[in-house]
Order: C-alpha cells, then sequence, then structure tokens
C-alpha cells in the first residue's frame, strides 16, 4: 500500500500558516472595534540598543496599516495551504474571511406600488377622494 509521506517544508509551512492565523485573529479584533486613540508599545532588541516605548497615537493612522498587513497574512496563508496542500477547517476559514461563515440573506427587490386609474369626477359625477396605496412589505 502507497503511503504519504509528510515532508519537513509541509510541518514548517502549517506552523506558519498557525501562527499567521493567531496574528489574523487578533487584527480581527482590533480591526471590529471602535477605537478612536490608543496606545502602541514598541520592543525591540535586534539591534545593540533595546527599545521598549511606549506611544500615544490616533487611532486611524495605524487603521490602513493593519487591514494591509491583515491582507498580506490572508494571502501567505491561503498561498501556503495551496502549496502545501493544506486544508483549513471552517473556523480557521471563518478567520480568514469573517463573512463568509455568515448566513447569506436574499436581497429582494423592493415592492412597487399599485397604481389605480380613477376616472375624473367631471365625467362621473362622483367626487372621489385621493388615496396613495403603500403595498404591505414583509420583513425578513
Amino acid at each position: 500500500m502507497a503511503k504519504i509521506f509528510k515532508t519537513d517544508s509541509q510541518e514548517q509551512a502549517l506552523k506558519e500558516i498557525l501562527e499567521n492565523l493567531k496574528i489574523v485573529e487578533s487584527l480581527n479584533k482590533i480591526l471590529a472595534a471602535e477605537i478612536q486613540k490608543c496606545k502602541v508599545k514598541i520592543t525591540s532588541t535586534e539591534s545593540e540598543v533595546s527599545v521598549n516605548e511606549t506611544v500615544a497615537a490616533p487611532f486611524a493612522i495605524l487603521l490602513q496599516p493593519l487591514k494591509d498587513y491583515r491582507k498580506k497574512l490572508v494571502a501567505d496563508i491561503n498561498g501556503k495551504a495551496k502549496t502545501f496542500s493544506i486544508q483549513l477547517d471552517d473556523t480557521e476559514l471563518a478567520i480568514i474571511d469573517p463573512s463568509a461563515m455568515q448566513p447569506k440573506v436574499k436581497k429582494q427587490p423592493p415592492l412597487e406600488p399599485q397604481v389605480q386609474i380613477q376616472p375624473k369626477p367631471e365625467e362621473t359625477g362622483i367626487s372621489y377622494e385621493t388615496h396613495t396605496y403603500e403595498p404591505f412589505q414583509r420583513n425578513y
């Protein structure tokens, strides 16, 4: 019987996908929140001088870079999943595209009011009152 062997690169890709999914999930929470002001903490030990600073900033400045970073991570996740034949489950797919897991509501075209043609009062000798007709609309 034939066997399928996992490769080191496939396992590494799976680890990277799982790490990126955690980041995307955090970004989803941040982007969904209605934030006006925030504090950004920058920590780095890469250079000779370590940095550990907190800076107050308006959230609007950070919004687009966070969206771009999320978009890049999602593209990376999808690319690695396709390249290394890794199937994401429903919860992971919901993290990548939250709108895909919500039930879709079928939009109905708006109802047009029905118009009745009434003869002119002079022609019949009967006095008519003018009424507007609004069709019954269902809220689904």
